[in-house]
């Protein structure tokens, strides 16, 4: 009898370790599934992150392009800036030059009218109707030969 127990106990046992490895091979089978899904998410996002590193340096690469097309242009802007500051200055120099000649032969009675006249003893530029309306307003005050205004005056020398 005990042989037999013995037996009906290995035979028991070997059951539970039959039936404990059915569970076991149930669960490895079904966590090999788990590892295949979980591999093949990997690849996935593996693939996605791959995809959006290589968007992302050319976009890196896209955004140092402009970022060097920018500063060229600045540059060009800074110097055509520069160019056109002194070529201002420069012109308005040359306006102010042009201004003071333009002043130094006017007339100093009518601004508007042009030198034309020398009055002969003290080098002065006058306009010629200034020099006629100076003579006749002397002649008027019976001037004399040796007034200021005198006939050598009135034709003067021209200045042109």
């Amino acid at each position: 009898m005990k042989t037999s127990k013995t037996l009906i106990e290995r035979i028991i046992s070997n059951t539970k370790c039959t039936q404990d490895e059915k569970h076991l091979a149930a669960a490895l089978e079904f966590s090999r599934w788990e590892l295949s899904d979980a591999e093949k998410e990997l690849k996935l996002l593996m693939s996605v992150a791959s995809a959006s590193e290589k968007d992302l340096d050319s976009k890196r690469s896209s955004q140092k392009k402009l970022e060097e097309e920018l500063m060229n242009v600045n540059n060009q802007i800074a110097e055509l800036n520069s160019e056109t500051g002194e070529t201002v200055v420069q012109q308005l120099e040359e306006e102010e030059e042009i201004r003071v000649c333009k002043n130094m032969i006017k007339c100093t009675v009518f601004s508007d009218r042009p030198k034309e006249v020398v009055i002969l003893k003290c080098y002065h530029l006058f306009c010629n109707p200034c020099i006629q309306r100076n003579f006749e307003l002397c002649q008027r005050m019976s001037c004399q030969r040796n007034s200021i205004w005198t006939d050598s005056m009135k034709h003067g020398h021209s200045s042109n």
